[in-house]
Order: C-alpha cells, then sequence, then structure tokens
C-alpha cells in the first residue's frame, strides 16, 4: 500500500487501481466491484442486445428477384427497392416471392419505393399491390410508362410520389377502395392525392383519375408545363388548392383559364359543378369524358326479359334494383340496353 495526497489511499488488486475513502474501505470496495460488474453486464447486454438485432433483421428482411423485400406479417411483404447495384431497366415488381432461406413464399402488398436513377424506363406493379410509400417512385429520371394496379386500400395516394420523373408521359392512377362512412351510415369509397404527387413532369401531358375523388393536395401537378388532358372521373368536384397546377407568382400573371391550354374532362352530368368551381380557373375548357374502360367492360350477354341488373363503377354486380342505393354513379342494364345514372 501507497500513501497518497489528502485522506484517500491507492490501493492496486488485481491489475486494477481505484480509490477508496479511508473512512469507508468496504462502501469504496462494494462500490468498484459493483461498477465493474455494471461494466461487464453492459458489455454482454450490448452484444446481446446486437446479436438480437441482427437476428431479428435477418428474421424479416431478405434479397430475392433483385430486389430488397421486408416481411410484414405470415403472408405479405413489402417491396423496398432495387438491390443496391442491380436497378433494371424495366422493373415488373413479383406478386409473390419466396425467401430462400425459409422457403416461404409472400404476396406482396406493398411498394415503398422504386429508385433506379436513370437506369429504370418502365415499372409494373402487380394488382396485389394496394399501398405504397411517401415519394415511391421519385425522380426515376427516365422513366416513360408506370402500369399501376387497379385499386388502392389507401385513402390517398401519397406525398412525391412521382415527383420529378421527367420522362413520364401519361398516368392513370389506381382507383378508390378506401372505404368512407357518413353520418347516416352509409358507405362510399374516394381518393385524395398527395402533396407534390406529380411535381416537376416536365414531360407529362396526361392524367386520369378514374375515381371519386376528394382532395387533391400542395402542388400536386405543379411544374407540368406540358399537361394537356386532365380526366376526373368523379361526381362532385374534388376540393383542390390554390396552387396544385400553377404556382402563385405563376397565377398573378395569368388574366385567364383560355392561357392554360389545358382541357378538363368530367362526367356529363358534373360539368356544370365543375364550371362553378374553383376548377374553371385552371382550364380552358371542360368536356364530357368518356366512359372509363371499367365501365364499359361489362358482360352484356344477359337475356332480354330478364331481370334488371345493376353494376357500380367497377364493374361489379350491386343488384337487380335501384332502390337502395347508396349515392353514386351505377351502369343498369338489362338484355343489350343500358344506360348510366347517378344516385343522389
Amino acid at each position: 500500500m501507497r500513501e497518497a495526497s489528502g485522506s484517500r489511499t491507492v490501493t492496486d488488486t488485481d491489475s486494477y487501481a481505484f480509490f477508496i475513502n479511508q473512512s469507508e474501505p468496504k462502501r469504496g470496495v462494494r462500490r468498484y466491484f459493483f461498477k465493474n460488474m455494471i461494466r461487464n453486464l453492459s458489455g454482454k447486454c450490448v452484444l446481446s442486445f446486437g446479436l438480437m438485432l441482427s437476428a431479428h433483421v435477418s428474421a424479416s428482411a431478405f434479397q430475392a428477384e433483385g430486389y430488397e423485400w421486408e416481411i410484414f406479417n405470415e403472408s405479405e411483404v413489402r417491396c423496398d427497392g432495387f438491390i443496391w447495384g442491380k436497378a433494371q431497366k424495366i422493373a415488373n415488381i413479383p406478386a409473390s416471392v419466396t425467401n430462400t432461406y425459409t422457403q416461404k413464399t409472400y404476396t406482396n402488398t406493398y411498394v415503398y419505393g422504386i429508385h433506379g436513377g436513370a437506369t429504370v424506363e418502365e415499372i409494373i406493379v402487380p394488382e396485389t399491390v394496394r399501398q405504397f410509400g411517401d415519394g415511391a417512385f421519385r425522380k426515376n429520371s427516365n422513366l416513360k410508362r408506370i402500369t399501376l394496379p387497379s385499386f388502392t386500400d389507401m385513402s390517398s395516394l401519397p406525398d412525391y410520389m412521382f415527383e420529378e420523373c421527367v420522362s413520364l408521359t401519361e398516368l392513370t392512377t389506381p382507383k378508390a377502395h378506401y372505404k368512407f362512412y357518413k353520418e347516416d351510415g352509409t358507405t362510399y369509397y374516394s381518393l385524395g392525392i398527395g402533396e407534390k404527387f406529380c411535381y416537376g413532369c416536365t414531360s407529362l401531358t396526361k392524367v386520369v383519375i378514374p375515381t371519386e375523388c376528394f382532395y387533391i393536395s400542395f402542388a400536386a401537378f405543379q411544374k407540368c408545363p406540358n399537361l394537356r388532358h386532365f380526366y376526373v372521373y368523379s361526381i362532385e368536384p374534388p376540393y383542390i388548392e390554390s396552387d396544385v397546377f400553377f404556382s402563385e407568382e405563376e397565377m398573378a400573371v395569368r388574366s385567364r383559364a383560355d392561357e392554360s391550354a389545358m382541357t378538363l374532362y368530367v362526367p356529363a352530368e358534373s360539368i356544370e359543378l365543375y364550371k362553378n368551381s374553383s376548377w374553371s380557373k385552371y382550364f380552358s375548357e371542360i368536356k364530357e369524358a368518356p366512359e372509363y374502360s371499367g365501365i364499359t367492360d361489362i358482360a352484356s350477354d344477359m337475356d332480354a326479359s330478364g331481370p334488371l341488373h345493376v353494376f357500380d363503377l367497377y364493374g361489379r354486380q350491386v343488384g337487380q334494383d335501384i332502390d337502395g342505393l347508396a349515392p353514386g354513379i351505377y351502369i343498369i342494364r338489362q338484355g343489350n340496353n343500358s344506360k348510366k345514372i347517378v344516385v343522389r
């Protein structure tokens, strides 16, 4: 033992040097061993946590068919994009994928993002996908074509979904499959469009929203100088923010909608509603939209003497009588005769 200055002594024990208050030697020794026990346990805990985290990552994420995948549950996965450095010219995203480590097959229901820079030219999203991440396809500068699923379970398509896809020329969104409830208990399907949805898509000429739409957010279609044809199959004009198509600065130098050279296509029975809404200041013309293909694909081989058949906009039969139908657009058909009706 060596004398130290003040009231403390320095003791060598198993190559460790530590200070012990002379008046409380036992407490000092206990404190030393307690601190070292915690240090050792902490190291083991960190190591154990690291092993647990590693095991979790390897169990919930894997690579297959050129893509990164994240497991959602026992049957579903999310596509997180290309394997690093392996972007594809044509991204035909699989509807299902097998984890080669476990030999378990999952259904792809979510695309978080496909970002291929200048490599990817076409993206095909399978019908199994119902959800997308923010900016799912943004800044794919050479993307010319994209095929989206027919329906989405999202209440609103995400922000920045196609931001600065400068080579994209046409876009058709999925139809709404998110159910809203009214105060009277009735339900309806509708869809929103997120912020800067197609911002900076400088080659975009045509957009089709083939469904009821309740809202289009900030700058969704700003900086799209070649946009000429905009189709909205919504009976009620969606609420649009003041700068959806043009910034405040651009609107300040515009004297009237005639300067836009854009034509809006809407259901025939809604033309006056759109003309008397905020939509009119953006479009030089508002015309009747042709029936969307999903409507005209209804089978026409029914017996003319048979009962009335009622279909919704998705081509699904919803009944044989118009009484009790929820508000919306329907196709009624009997034999080879059919017509579109609006229930308010």
